[in-house]
């Protein structure tokens, strides 16, 4: 259904991709019929199965049924059949009741369905003996916690793994991210104080050039470091700041796991950059190339063409996926990584309420002040009264701040500040992370049984 309104303006179905997974289903077990729903995010459905790989683990110790859902309007689940949205449509039916309505809306009719056992045996699913845990991590966290608090009629708990949850009613968490980024570095590695200090100084000789320019003087200086195709303009700040946007993307990228552009997560990817970053800041320019895929020896770096201004600045997605993301931080999400990086690795990033609304207006033609749609964000979807939910924080994760660290709710429960743990690493499965982070996983699966036991939190 692709209106879950009361309207029901728009009235036709749409394909929504969906991933069941029942070779560990095995409702005889001691904790019966259990499912695990992860509720995809901003990006297509492989993204998430290809990456979280707890999810399916711990199906296998609890005999649980897994789903992977993807998010509407993105990957292949597209509501317009791949035409294009106006404002209007967008505004109707790319918001988090209708996010959330498909999942649930599955749910209803999943838990009314005959699945196949891991013994090749059908099992009649119900509401009343089926236990439904939903798992996330960041944007999917926090969708898994909503749908928690939403209808845990359907969903008896939820996991949610750096959700920046308190993002949009916190100031201080919204703009502490370019701080933590610092600390995700400096921490990652023994190297990474060395690789801290090349970056900060790469970036004040960035800096000092740009001030020369600005007097005057060639731009030689600044489009070798990184070999810019063209020069910047000079009257005013833009092309500056998207040459260091450009930059900062990089390394945000790398501190969330990301090597490539479009490449796959990788828990290593910023320890290896700190370690080669410490070695020489020449591997500043090699690292940017290597994320935008260009060649050193015979490409040149134009960021107006590699890097996309979008309402994230920790990056959005190349084609439609970046664009729907966009929307719904422009629309409704309060997500605003901005602020003061004074006190960080890169230079000050300030992105206000008036910026984020001066962007969106311009690439969306027609959206009005949606201020308030933030603010109707910010108050519905707040997390008082909420049970049952497991908060996992990794210190190596940017977002760390903006999430649930220390919550004394007796009825929720944190696993700890995860010292070694980088922006999800808690579900990329077993293998990732080092002995510490495998006892994390422990005492997830140790909460996860209470929740399905109804002894949560002991």
């Amino acid at each position: 259904m692709i209106d879950h309104s009361s309207s029901k303006k728009y009235d036709w179905d749409f394909p929504q991709r969906v991933k069941l997974t029942t070779d560990f289903f095995d409702p005889s077990g001691p904790y019966g019929c259990v499912t695990f729903l992860y509720p995809g995010g901003h990006g297509p459905l492989e993204d998430y199965v290809d990456k979280y790989h707890s999810v399916v683990e711990y199906a296998e110790d609890f005999g649980a049924a897994v789903i992977f859902m993807e998010h509407r309007f993105y990957g292949q689940s597209q509501p317009l059949d791949g035409r294009n949205a106006s404002i209007e449509e967008l505004s109707s039916l790319l918001n988090l009741d209708q996010v959330l309505g498909d999942y649930l809306d599955f749910l209803a009719d999943y838990l009314g369905s005959v699945v196949t056992t891991k013994d090749g045996k059908t099992y009649q699913m119900t509401t009343y003996d089926c236990k439904v845990i939903a798992f996330g991590v960041n944007y999917e966290g926090m969708l898994a916690v909503y749908l928690r608090k939403e209808v845990d009629r359907f969903v008896q708990g939820a996991l949610a793994s750096g959700a920046p949850i308190n993002m949009p009613k916190d100031t201080y968490a919204r703009t502490v991210f370019w701080g933590r980024l610092n600390q995700t570095y400096s921490m990652a590695d023994e190297t990474g104080p060395i690789a801290v200090r090349n970056l900060e100084a790469w970036y004040k000789a960035i800096a000092l050039q740009w001030a020369y320019i600005k007097e005057g003087h060639p731009q030689d200086d600044l489009k070798a470091r990184l070999n810019l195709c063209n020069n910047l303009t000079t009257d005013n700040e833009y092309d500056y700041r998207v040459v260091l946007r450009t930059v900062n993307n990089v390394f945000v990228q790398h501190a969330l796991g990301r090597r490539t552009l479009n490449g796959a997560y990788d828990a290593t990817a910023v320890r290896d950059a700190d370690l080669n970053i410490s070695q020489s800041a020449n591997a500043i320019k090699k690292m940017v190339y290597d994320f935008y895929g260009l060649d050193e020896e015979t490409d040149c770096l134009d960021p107006c063409e590699v890097y996309r201004p979008c309402a994230d600045l920790t990056g959005c997605a190349d084609g439609s996926d970046g664009d729907m993301w966009d929307w719904q931080l422009c629309y409704e999400l309060d997500w605003v990584a901005g602020g003061s990086a004074s006190a960080g690795m890169v230079p000050n990033a300030p992105f206000s309420d008036v910026d984020r609304q001066n962007l969106c207006q311009k690439k969306f033609k027609g959206l009005n002040d949606v201020s308030k749609s933030h603010e109707l964000f910010a108050s519905t979807y707040g997390i008082d009264q909420i049970t049952n939910v497991i908060w996992t924080n990794g210190q190596l994760d940017p977002f760390y701040a903006s999430g649930k660290i220390d919550y004394t709710n007796n009825d929720t429960a944190t696993v700890g500040s995860m010292e070694v743990a980088t922006f999800g690493l808690d579900m990329m499965g077993s293998g990732n992370g080092d002995a510490q982070m495998e006892e994390y996983r422990r005492i997830e699966k140790k909460l996860i049984g209470q929740i399905l036991n109804g002894t949560f939190p002991e």
